[in-house]
């Protein structure tokens, strides 16, 4: 027996879960009704609140008026999925035709008149009349061209509805006025340092310490800001980022899930738009004096087209490590230059101290040529050419026995009597691909302890040590 074909069909119970397919907020219904006036092509929307009184008590109201083309056809306006608007809206925004069911539970009186029709048009949508089917009365009315959408809200909402006004009008961009005040708007990628346009965006880079910048919504829907995950590139030993924001002018390939759009459609558009982003990012950098990119975002910026100079050089001078977590890092704030330089890679801060007492003692130019190695530069000439340290070690006389102490080795060296006859630090230097051995002596040496605690570590002194 032959099965049955199948069909993609809405079930009429889908009505009834409408109201659902929005939270109800102020600010879902603003928003939505902000967007069918911009789509409508009106020049302005002017809002007002008042109270009215109904059976059962006092009302609030909110009225949405603008000077838009209209509603033609009154049955469009509940027909769930066809949103009415002319082929050119449908494809550059993918209207829903689900927007003013943002409504839905709610007394809502619509009048609306096109401009080449004589009068207009008005309709009351009963709370129960969204999911029932019901017949709603349509009536004539005089009204000049627009649409205006008076709303039933509870009175609890007036006090927050300034703020939810202000928030969907800051990048909106068309006039707001609430109540006869003009609502403030900036643009969005306004202080932008670069902007430069991708199919039918406007990528906008920044460049800032402030935490709030890459974290800050990063689309914007012509008003309707969505938060979405977008490249950040950061210079090595700089605390500010670079980052992104995007303008949605006319992109019908990034696609926000609908109805309420908060968020973006998973597609391949998503990486091409990384990709565009990350050298608009690059080109932004790139009209700048020198960069401190690693070597793998000069590579990513070539491979996306964008030529840049090798990185500056320079490099933190060694400061041997603590601890005290406040200073275990802590930047000089200056850097070294040159090629005579050797780098120096974090090890045990006991080690580290140790060693930067006994380049003190040393009186050699050696303390000078050390830097902190930053692994991120490999790749770069000016760093690969660098002197590089391949072991450092402490040779320890202790009566007739030699110890030899390091990271990588441990002979027993004995420090319950803490008094030795030398210590030496050793430290073996990649030259030029020649090795360089260098032995400072020293009067100390101080060894790592399980406990992570400086003030306790095990301690070796040479006999007669003074602390100077």
């Amino acid at each position: 027996m032959p099965m049955p074909s199948i069909r993609a069909q809405v079930s009429p119970q889908m009505l009834a879960k409408v109201g659902r397919m929005f939270n109800g907020s102020p600010g879902d219904i603003v928003t939505e009704l902000l967007q069918n006036a911009r789509r409508a092509g009106a020049s302005r929307v002017h809002l007002t609140t008042s109270t009215t009184v109904r059976q059962g008590g006092e009302v609030a109201l909110l009225r949405v008026a603008d000077d838009g083309c209209g509603i033609a056809d009154p049955s469009a306006l509940l027909d769930l999925g066809h949103s009415g608007w002319n082929e050119g809206v449908a494809d550059r925004e993918d209207p829903a035709g689900m927007g003013v069911f943002s409504l839905a539970g709610r007394q809502v009186r619509v009048t609306s008149r096109t401009a080449n029709n004589g009068l207009g048009w008005s309709a009351t949508i009963a709370p129960s009349d969204w999911t029932t089917g019901a017949d709603i009365t349509v009536s004539i009315c005089a009204r000049r061209p627009g649409t205006s959408i008076e709303i039933e809200i509870p009175a609890a909402w007036l006090t927050g509805l300034k703020r939810v006004v202000a928030t969907a009008a800051r990048y909106y961009p068309l006039p707001v006025i609430l109540d006869n005040e003009r609502q403030q708007q900036e643009a969005f990628l306004g202080g932008a340092l670069h902007t430069e346009p991708f199919d039918g965006l406007v990528i906008g880079v920044f460049h800032t310490q402030e935490r709030w910048g890459a974290l800050s919504p990063a689309l914007n829907f012509h008003g309707l800001t969505v938060d979405h995950a977008l490249p950040v590139v950061t210079e090595i030993g700089d605390p500010k980022r670079w980052f992104a924001r995007v303008d949605i002018i006319d992109c019908p390939a990034l696609q926000l899930t609908l109805p309420a759009r908060k968020e973006v459609v998973a597609c391949d558009f998503l990486a091409r738009l990384d990709d565009a982003v990350r050298g608009a990012i690059f080109r932004a950098i790139a009209g700048r004096t020198g960069h401190r990119l690693s070597f793998a975002n000069w590579q990513d910026a070539r491979a996306l087209g964008v030529e840049l100079q090798q990185s500056t050089t320079g490099l933190e001078p060694f400061v041997p490590a603590t601890l005290n977590p406040s200073m275990a890092w802590a930047s000089t704030g200056t850097a070294l230059h040159g090629d005579d330089l050797i780098l120096t890679r974090y090890c045990d801060a006991a080690y580290e101290q140790t060693l930067d007492r006994a380049l003190a003692l040393s009186g050699q130019r050696l303390r000078e040529r050390l830097v902190r190695a930053e692994p991120a530069f490999a790749g770069y000439g000016w760093y690969d050419r660098l002197h590089t340290i391949k072991t450092l070690r402490f040779v320890v006389q202790q009566g007739d026995t030699i110890h030899i102490v390091g990271e990588d080795i441990a002979d027993g060296l004995d420090v319950e009597d803490p008094h030795v006859d030398a210590i030496a630090v050793e430290l073996t230097v990649n030259e030029h691909g020649l090795t360089q051995v260098y032995q400072l002596n020293t009067d100390l040496l101080l060894l790592p302890d399980d406990d992570y605690d400086l003030d306790n570590a095990p301690i070796a002194v040479v006999n007669g040590f003074a602390a100077a």
